[in-house]
């Protein structure tokens, strides 16, 4: 069953498990023209201590030790395709102008027309998004 309804039509259930991993419920309820989420979303966080290639299962990728200046690859944007979302985050707050995260695509490929992306403020992020061809800061 891939949705389901209850209370008349008010609200709207969504399930999706692929094989082998727990099941994602997003639940709505529509109340006059306004409709409420009522579970919060939980995403995929990974902790890097030194340089790191993002793979397609990462999702928000915190950055734990900020001693030397930390290299961060994303994947292909082709690759990843259109809509792939990083997010990338200074958890240890040290991010300085000789202590931080250096963010870069792959070769031919841009972060906003640009060949890297620094984060250099304490407890700084970024999230971005791929079109298929680069990377895009939301």
């Amino acid at each position: 069953e891939n949705y389901s309804t209850s209370g008349k039509g008010t609200a709207l259930e969504f399930k999706a498990a692929p094989a082998g991993e727990t099941a994602l419920r997003i639940a709505f309820e529509v109340r006059g023209h306004e409709v409420r989420m009522n579970r919060g979303q939980k995403v995929k966080m990974a902790s890097q201590s030194s340089d790191y290639t993002l793979v397609e299962e990462d999702y928000v990728v915190a950055i734990s030790d900020l001693t030397a200046v930390r290299t961060i690859t994303l994947p292909s944007a082709s690759a990843m395709g259109s809509g792939k979302v990083y997010v990338i985050k200074d958890i240890t707050g040290a991010a300085s102008s000789s202590n931080y995260i250096h963010i870069v695509p792959q070769s031919g490929e841009t972060i906003d027309g640009a060949s890297e992306f620094d984060l250099q403020i304490p407890y700084e992020s970024i999230m971005v998004i791929s079109d298929g061809s680069n990377w895009f800061v939301l």
